[in-house]
Formats: structure tokens, C-alpha cells, sequence
């Protein structure tokens, strides 16, 4: 009973592969394109196909789909197309020093072998052979191509013209060799007229073929594409371009088109992660420099208005050359990144104006008038704090910019400088005030003038990116 089961399997499943099965699918076309509909037939050289789009029935070849498409169809229809590899009869040798040679044998004498395969011819002395056993060998791995070309040139009757089409078939399908290919079949069309119309069906089928090996070349350099790959797969689109500078075929130029995008495509996202990795390094180096920047600044002889236009003008010149030159890239990439630097994950920066927060401080101000009580008392600090000022003013005891800058040590310059810069190149994500630490943000202290804050009542502190 199990054994007429397996039968019946056996035809079931014989049934199934030899019947004629529809399958609906979206397909890629090797120009880019996608159709989306059934595949009704197929066989070894492709199948039949009808569109949803429109409902019409087309015929699609192999070589119309990219290698992986190929092997994604095939193997969603289960075609096993078998290549009819050629055999020939050679000797596998095995030595008494575990070396194992294959080939085939080209002369013997009573004292050596002489075993011929791909990588030449080799000597085997008798006494060190230890097995030999025939075997049936690829003739490729015997003979290389330009042999199995010579061989079957040397075969055929060149002045006729089914030999040069069958020659150029084997050229074409067994050897690779698409340029001796297209050249035996274009003497098969000279010497028979009746050839012409298939030959021109075959050279077309060869160019595309060519095509599709430069496509598959170049895809298989930009999987993992480093600049070298990337100049190996434009020397590949180039020599292509050449070739076919003069075609008018329109899915040949489609598909050289196609080759063109991929290396772009490739090209920019190398472009993009350099930008990007820059990017990173950049926003590191970034406050690098502008420290070693402020901090020569700071301890020079500027004055502070010579100081602040430097700082202001200058510097971020300065920052930006010295950027793009060591991470080799342009000053107009340079900037964008220094633009976007705030997006950036990464940590913030602070930098306090200090003692010199008074220069930048705005007056203090007055509460709103909804409150009486509030303002009233706003009122009253600052006439203090302006009857103060008169009094150090009467006294000779204000100072200006320059005083505060001569007296302030070089940290102090270097922190105000900081503040400076960042509030007005970069992105300040906060400006906090705090009291005074001198006058606890009275402004004065027992009637005078706080010689700190200078009546602000502030500490100034800048969060930047």
C-alpha cells in the first residue's frame, strides 16, 4: 500500500512540474523597470509573461533580468537549466607526498608522466606516483578558452557559413568570448545572406549580454564600495560607453543609463557618510580650536575692542581654514557642518561671562504694572542704584570696558571671550542669570555701588552647541 502511495506522489508531483502553472509576481527588468502580472510559460531560455497593466502577453528572455533576478525566478519557477559542460578523459595521480594532480596525459616514458591541465604542463617521476585512476575532467580546468577556441577553429570548414554561426554559438554560450562570438557571426551573414537576419538577432542578444556582465561587475564592486571600487566600476562604464557611443538601441542605452545611476547612487552615499563621519569629528574639533583660538587672543596685547573684532571677524576664519584643511575637505562643506553642528548628538558647552557680565547686561527689568507693590519697589532700587552711580561717577570710580579688560587676568579674558563668541556665532541653547555674588543682585552694597556688577545685578553664563 506504501508503495502505490509513492507512486501516486510520484505522478502528483510529475504532473505538477511538467503542467503549465500560472504564477503572479512583480518582476525588475535589467533597464530598471518593474511589470507586475502572471507567468504563464517558461522554459530554459524564459518565459511568457502577461501584464496586469494593459493585459498584454510579452516574451521575456533571461538576459532581459539582472544575474539576481535570474536566479530569484528561476528558483520561484523551478527551472534547472543544465549546461552541457564538456568532459574529457584524463587521470587523477596521487603521489606518495599527498600532492594530487588532475589532467590529461600528454606523453609518457618509462621514467615520468606528463600531466597537462590549466596551469601547464608537469613532470611526474613514476617512482613517486602512489594511485592513478581515470577520470572524467571539465574541459576547462584541462584547457583554457584560446585553446578550446583554436581547437574548434581548426575543426570547422571556415568557408561555410553554418560553421561560423555554430562557432560562434560555442563562442558565445560555452566560451564567453562575445567579441570572437559577434565576429564569426558576422562572416556567417557575409558568406550566406540567408544567416543575416539571425545574426543580427544574435549580435543584439551579445550586446546585451555584455551589458549585463558590466551591470553585474559593477553592482558586485559597489556592494561594499571603497574609492577603489568605485574607480574600478567607472573604468567598467566607460569602456561600455565607448563600445556602444554609436548604438541606437534604446534598452542598450537605458540600461548603460542604469549602470551611470548605480555609481552616482554609490558615489553620494561615500560622499554622505564621509560628510557624516566628518561631520562628528568636526563638531569635536570644533571647540578644540576655538579655545586654542580665544586663548591666543586673550593673552595677547589686544585691546578690548581690537579683541572683540578679532574674535568676531577673524576667528571663525580662522577655525573654519584650519577645519577644512585638516580633515581635506572644502570650507564650503566645512561651514554647512559647522551650521548644523547644534543637531548634532553630543554634549553642550558653558562659558561665563563673569566680572565682565555687567558689559553685556542689560538694565533690569521692571516688573509689570498690574503689580503696585512690586514696581514700587523696583522704583525705589533703582533710584538707589542710580543715585550710587552718580556718586561714583562725581568720585571718578567707574570703569569702562578697556579698565576691566587691562586689569582682567587671561582665564577671565578667555571665559568672556567664550561667551562672547558663542552668543553670537553659534546656537546658545540657554543664557542664565544669577545674583551677583558681590551684592547678592542689590546692585549696591551699604549705599555704594557694587564694584562688581556695576548695578546689573547679574552673572551672565552662555549654554552652547
Amino acid at each position: 500500500m506504501r508503495k502505490i502511495s509513492s507512486i501516486l506522489f510520484l505522478a502528483f508531483i510529475i504532473l505538477i512540474c511538467s503542467s503549465s502553472l500560472s504564477y503572479s509576481l512583480t518582476i525588475k527588468l535589467r533597464n530598471g523597470d518593474y511589470l507586475t502580472g502572471d507567468v504563464s510559460k517558461s522554459d530554459e531560455d524564459g518565459f511568457e509573461f502577461k501584464r496586469w497593466d494593459n493585459e498584454g502577453v510579452i516574451s521575456i528572455r533571461w538576459y532581459h533580468l539582472p544575474a539576481f533576478e535570474i536566479n530569484r525566478m528561476k528558483s520561484m519557477l523551478q527551472i534547472k537549466v543544465m549546461q552541457n559542460v564538456a568532459r574529457v578523459t584524463g587521470e587523477k595521480i596521487f603521489t606518495s607526498s599527498n600532492a594530487i594532480y588532475e589532467g590529461v596525459i600528454v606523453a609518457e616514458d618509462d621514467e615520468n608522466v606528463y600531466v597537462k591541465n590549466t596551469g601547464g604542463t608537469r613532470k611526474i617521476n613514476k617512482k613517486d606516483i602512489r594511485k592513478r585512476d581515470q577520470v572524467q575532467i571539465d574541459l576547462f580546468k584541462v584547457y583554457t578558452y584560446n585553446e578550446c577556441y583554436d581547437k574548434m577553429l581548426s575543426e570547422i570548414k571556415i568557408e561555410k557559413a553554418a560553421d561560423q554561426f555554430k562557432l560562434a554559438e560555442y563562442c558565445q554560450d560555452t566560451l564567453k568570448m562575445y567579441d570572437k562570438a559577434k565576429e564569426h557571426f558576422l562572416k556567417a551573414g557575409e558568406l550566406d545572406i540567408a544567416f543575416r537576419s539571425k545574426v543580427t538577432k544574435k549580435i543584439i542578444e551579445i550586446d546585451m549580454l555584455v551589458i549585463q556582465d558590466a551591470i553585474f561587475q559593477v553592482e558586485k564592486l559597489l556592494e561594499k564600495p571603497p574609492q577603489k571600487n568605485i574607480d574600478q566600476a567607472k573604468e567598467i562604464l566607460l569602456n561600455i560607453s565607448k563600445q556602444f557611443e554609436n548604438s541606437e538601441n534604446q534598452d542598450m542605452l537605458k540600461s548603460i543609463e542604469s549602470i551611470k545611476n548605480k555609481i552616482s547612487g554609490a558615489e553620494k552615499l561615500i560622499s554622505d557618510k564621509n560628510l557624516q563621519d566628518a561631520a562628528k569629528k568636526i563638531s569635536r574639533q570644533y571647540y578644540t580650536n576655538l579655545k586654542n583660538e580665544l586663548r591666543k587672543v586673550s593673552e595677547g596685547k589686544l585691546s578690548y575692542g581690537d579683541a572683540t573684532y578679532w574674535v568676531s571677524t577673524n576667528s571663525p576664519k580662522n577655525i573654519l581654514s584650519k577645519l577644512s584643511k585638516d580633515n581635506k575637505i572644502t570650507e564650503e562643506e566645512t561651514s554647512k557642518i559647522i551650521a548644523n553642528m547644534s543637531k548634532l548628538e553630543g554634549s553642550s558647552h558653558t562659558a561665563n561671562y563673569g566680572e565682565g557680565s555687567w558689559i553685556v547686561a542689560s538694565a533690569p527689568k521692571a516688573p509689570s504694572t498690574n503689580d503696585i507693590e512690586k514696581f514700587t519697589e523696583y522704583q525705589d532700587r533703582m533710584k538707589r542704584i542710580n543715585d550710587a552711580k552718580s556718586r561714583a561717577a562725581n568720585n571718578n570710580e567707574l570703569i569702562t570696558a578697556d579698565t576691566w579688560w587691562n586689569k582682567a587676568v587671561p582665564a577671565q579674558r578667555e571665559s568672556w571671550l567664550e561667551a562672547f563668541y558663542a552668543e553670537r556665532l553659534l546656537t546658545v541653547l540657554d543664557k542664565k542669570e544669577k545674583p551677583c555674588s558681590n551684592c547678592v543682585g542689590e546692585g549696591i552694597i551699604k549705599s555704594k555701588l557694587c564694584n562688581r556688577c556695576w548695578g546689573t545685578l547679574v552673572e551672565i553664563t552662555i549654554i552652547y552647541k
